[in-house]
Formats: C-alpha cells, structure tokens, sequence
C-alpha cells in the first residue's frame, strides 16, 4: 500500500513495514525529515542547516511571545501551517497546544541531531516535518497553508521580500502570514514591504509582538471590483508569438483614472468584447513595468482573455470588471519561469471565478450592454 504525499524526500510506509533503524538512518543526510509531533523535542535535525544568513527583528524568542503569535493566527484545529524560524526558535510547541500538528518547519539553522528517533511517518501523518531550505525558493507543492509564522526570520533571509512574495504563493486564500517585530518602526517597514501585494494587515493592539498579514477570501481586490475599459491597442508581441499567452493591451492613459491606487501586480476578473455574443469570459490582468523584459519605460495594461477568438481585435473597445489581486509584479530569472507563473495565475484566476460572488458580477449590465 502507498501513501501519497505532496513532499519528495518524504520517508514513508505502510504501518506493518516500518524500515529498521539501519534503513532509515541511510536517509539522514536527506535535507528534508518528519518527526511525529508528540517527538518533537527528543527528534532532532541531523547535522547543520545549509542556510546561513544575518539578523533579524526579535520578539517571539520566549514562550509568552511564541503563543501571543500563535494566538494571533486564530487557527482551528487541524490547521497546516509553516514555521520559518532560525537556531531553534520555534513555535512548534505552542502551535501544539492549541491542536495544529501538521507543521512544516523550515529551519534556517539547526543543532547536532541526538539518536533517540529516527521513525519514518507516513506522509498523511500530521507531524513536525523539518526542511532545510531558503524559504523563497520553496516550490508551491509543499502548500497550502493556513498560516505560516516568521519567527525572529525576517532579518536573517536573504530577503524579505522574496521570502514574503513566495510565502503568499504557498498560503491559502484567507490565510494569514504572522510576522514578530519588535517595535513600531520594523512594522512600519513590513506595510512598505507589502504595500503592493493582497496582503492586508490586520489591527492589531499596541505593543503587539507581531503583525498579522491576511490574505482575502477569493482574493477579492481592496475596497471594491474595479470598472474599466478601453481601446485594444498593438502591443509588444510577445504574448502570443513568444510565450504562447495572447493578451489584449489597453492604453493605460485612457484608463488612468481608473487605475488610481491600484498596486502593480497581476488581477483577475471578467472582460467582454463590444459587439462579441455570450457573457464575459474570465481574464487576467497585468499592470506593470515588465521588469522581466527592457523594452521601454512606462506602465501597461495586458489582459490575457480566456476565451479563442480566432481573429485579431486590435482597434475594438474592451471592458473589464477587475474583481480579485493575485500577487505583485515581479522579476524573473527568464520567459520559462515567467511563462510558469503566468500559468499558475491563470489557473488560479479560472477557479475562483467560479465561486458565487464573482460569478454573479457576469451579468452586470456595464458587460452585458457591451453584447451583440
């Protein structure tokens, strides 16, 4: 019998065929092991992390401000979360306490592994999984969570804002990311830091030792859905030609009002065509510098229809109900990784739009009236 997982690396069994010590031990070096919760304490990482990094801020470092953060959060029980935290300050215990078990720890710096367990767990077991690994790089299949903690991190990964932006791509919507600061200033810091994701930074009392960061359900975009519309106009041809992701370009001047206080970033929503029988197809939307490419200065408006036209639209007027805010504009290392992502926002957008509260903004009459 097999037991799916969503971890490689992950060791695991049926329950009448545990491996001897011997067998499991030859997994040690592995930069990925489970611990059942309840072994939390006596199982340890074997060997040294292979992250090393600087300094942080500080708050959670002692057991009141380790369960003031997990209260934070507001898990229920049977939560996933992940636990980012540096030289054993983990949250595991209090995370423990409140009934969440299913605990990825990503450690940037662990002590010498004793002997006492090296049990293998099956991986639908809700345990303590330890990974060794820079957390802005992490692949997306090791999520969703409910929650993932900063713990006494932030300062100490290479980046912050890397991290955070991959975080939000492994959280699950209306999830929340719990970062510990320690005064004012490192808070003010962390808005700056996230003022151009979906991220929503929830009132917190003062001289609270951590910043509560939510993702909305249905990534519905800040305040209300968005209305906007405008010519097609030529772009720069590379959705369809070179990425194989064709897009409709909008003039950004013409829709400059609409666009105030928009974030750059990738949204989704509905668009109709002026004169294109049937309802509105599902969209997403990029504004942004396409700091992937050098190809100009100035912002544009490049909405990828989910819909095959068959025809070129260049010159016909488009409008689009912007409803949800997947993530924020980013650089990346080449089209294939950018052509990935693009994917996954796709996807995403595609399946959310199918909920109820998106789908009845279809048929508004800003889109129907727009119909042959």
């Amino acid at each position: 019998m097999h037991f799916y997982t969503p971890y490689p690396n992950l060791l695991y069994s049926t329950p009448r065929s545990l491996p001897s010590r011997r067998t499991a031990s030859a997994f040690s070096s592995l930069p990925f092991q489970t611990r059942p919760a309840a072994n939390l304490e006596r199982s340890r990482l074997r060997g040294r992390a292979r992250l090393s990094q600087a300094t942080c801020v500080a708050c959670a470092s002692n057991a009141s401000g380790a369960q003031g953060a997990v209260a934070a959060a507001n898990l229920a029980e049977g939560s996933r979360v992940m636990d980012v935290s540096f030289a054993g300050n983990t949250l595991s215990s209090a995370l423990q306490e409140v009934g969440v078990h299913d605990i990825l720890l990503v450690q940037g710096a662990a002590s010498e592994a004793d002997q006492n367990d090296d049990t293998p767990v099956l991986g639908n077991t809700a345990c303590v999984r330890v990974l060794c690994r820079d957390v802005s790089e992490l692949p997306r299949y090791y999520g969703p969570f409910d929650a993932i903690f900063f713990n006494e991190t932030c300062g100490k990964l290479p980046s912050a804002r890397e991290a955070i932006n991959n975080a939000l791509q492994l959280l699950k919507p209306g999830g929340k990311i719990i970062v510990t600061v320690e005064d004012s200033a490192a808070q003010e810091e962390l808005r700056q830091l996230t003022a151009d994701t979906p991220l929503r930074a929830l009132e917190m009392e003062a001289g609270a030792c951590c910043m509560v960061l939510e993702l909305p359900l249905l990534y519905a975009v800040g305040g209300s859905p968005r209305y906007m519309g405008g010519e097609v106009v030529v772009g720069f041809g590379r959705g369809s030609k070179q990425m194989g992701v064709p897009t409709a370009n909008i003039d950004p001047q013409a829709i400059a009002a609409e666009l105030e206080g928009l974030a750059k970033g990738v949204y989704f929503g509905w668009a109709q065509l002026e004169g294109d029988a049937g309802p509105a197809h599902k969209m997403v939307m990029n504004i942004g510098d396409r700091p992937t490419f050098v190809d100009g200065e100035g912002i544009s408006v490049e909405v990828n229809i989910m819909n095959e036209y068959g025809r070129d639209f260049h010159g016909e007027q488009l409008r689009v109900i912007i409803v949800g805010h997947l993530r924020p504009e980013m650089r990346f290392p080449s089209m294939g990784a950018l052509v990935e992502q693009i994917h996954v926002d796709i996807g995403k957008a595609r399946s959310t739009l199918d909920d109820p509260t998106w789908q009845q903004l279809r048929s508004e009459p800003f889109l129907t009236e727009f119909q042959s």
